[in-house]
Parts: structure tokens; sequence; C-alpha cells
């Protein structure tokens, strides 16, 4: 299978631990990620080592269904997931770092 590599980034005048606060709680992305139709965190709430997820996401006229698995967490700076499917795998990092080495917006 191809392995494919994907990476977004965006400079924010927030503060990092409240752009954290967004990212790791995954009942919200479906407000910010595109497709996203439901994602349901188990235990809810901030991610730890060990929470699953539920995403149900639609692309290309597609909806299916992907568990997924957070498998590392530094609080406040950085969450690591793997999800496998029935259509693919994935993994990857939600990682927040304040821009030129500062401590984030006003």
């Amino acid at each position: 299978m191809p392995t494919m590599h994907f990476l977004a980034t965006i400079e924010m005048t927030s503060l990092p631990a409240d752009v954290f606060a967004v990212l790791g709680d995954y009942q919200l992305d479906p407000r910010w990620r595109r497709g996203v139709l439901d994602m349901r965190p188990e235990p809810p709430g901030p991610p730890v080592v060990g929470m699953t997820t539920d995403e149900v996401i639609g692309f290309l006229g597609i909806t299916t269904r992907t568990p997924g698995e957070v498998t590392a967490v530094i609080p406040g700076v950085m969450l690591a997931w793997r999800a496998a499917g029935t259509r693919m795998a994935a993994s990857g990092t939600r990682r927040v770092d304040p821009a030129d080495g500062g401590a984030g917006g006003a």
C-alpha cells in the first residue's frame, strides 16, 4: 500500500493552550475538519493515551466509519493517533508550537 504524507500548518494570534484545547477535543472535530460528520471520543474530554475515537467522515461521495486511538500525549502540546478503518489506515499528530519561540497571542 502506498504511503502518503500530509502536513497542514497555520499561524494564529491565540495562546497555544487555547489552540490545543480545541485540537485536543475530538468532539469539536466536526466544527473545524471538513468532511467529519461525527466524532465520538471515549472517554470524552481531554486526550489521554488509550482514548478511542469513532469517526464518521464523508469524502468524494463516500461515507465511512474509522475507529482510532490516541497513542501519545504531551498535555497542551501534542497528541499522536492511529486509525484503521475498512478503507484505510492512518496515523499522525496534532501539535501546537508557539511561533518564533514566543508564548503565543496576547
